[in-house]
């Protein structure tokens, strides 16, 4: 299974129901490091900190059921620093975080040539029109003939716009029984290495042209960022 994610962007979002989810959902998760670091160094199962939170916060349930996974998740990577004297913090979240929905509980649909996204928002789905390439289109026709399968899905915003990041789970390519075969070994001093059986030579790809110019424009974007110049920096991507 090959897993690659998409980024579809929301053309009309409902900013106000997508913050006041957002900023729950924040407030939530660190109700929840609160509620662990409170009870530490007692174990608590995931549905002990479900039920604790349930009482306390206003999200749908599936997606406080994903939020507590990551709660649980940031917690005993904490506890493990902690424990290996690795100087870390409490996790704490703010209120621009990613919200993460499961597998099941988002979907696209198209109707008459437009596609729109669905996840729940104060316990019903509520669907997005999002503006796709052909690429997409074409990944996103897939997915509704369940050629692809669904995973994990995020609503976050990007300067002042509004995006769901989908997790897509391809199948693995069959191998083929041919005989010619080529292979290609990637690198940094040599970005490709080619070695062809039949003839017995290999091909060497030099990386030297490409570090230089990796190495220029950076310096230069470094230039740029001392004499404040953010305008010129976007330009030169």
């Amino acid at each position: 299974m090959i897993t690659k994610t998409i980024l579809l962007k929301i053309k009309e979002p409902d900013i106000l129901k997508f913050k006041l989810l957002r900023q729950e959902y924040s407030k939530t998760l660190n109700l929840g490091i609160e509620y662990l670091s409170n009870q530490w160094p007692n174990k608590n199962s995931h549905s002990q900190l479900y039920n604790y939170l349930k009482t306390k916060a206003e999200l749908p349930s599936s997606v406080l059921n994903e939020g507590v996974r990551f709660i649980r998740s940031r917690w005993v990577t904490f506890c493990k620093q902690w424990k290996q004297h690795i100087k870390t913090s409490i996790p704490h979240f703010k209120n621009t975080i990613a919200i993460s929905f499961n597998n099941q509980n988002w979907s696209v649909k198209e109707n008459k040539g437009i596609y729109s996204v669905g996840f729940p928002i104060s316990g019903s789905k509520l669907y997005s029109d999002i503006t796709i390439s052909s690429r997409q289109k074409d990944t996103l026709d897939r997915l509704s003939t369940a050629q692809i399968k669904p995973g994990n899905g995020q609503l976050l915003a990007r300067k002042g716009k509004w995006y769901f990041v989908a997790t897509l789970n391809f199948p693995d390519c069959e191998p083929t029984d041919g005989t010619d075969i080529v292979g290609v070994d990637l690198g940094l001093n040599n970005i490709a290495v080619c070695y062809d059986k039949e003839q017995g030579k290999t091909e060497f790809c030099s990386g030297k042209e490409v570090r230089y110019y990796r190495t220029k424009y950076a310096v230069r974007r470094k230039s740029l960022g001392k004499a404040k110049k953010l305008s010129a920096i976007r330009k030169s991507k």
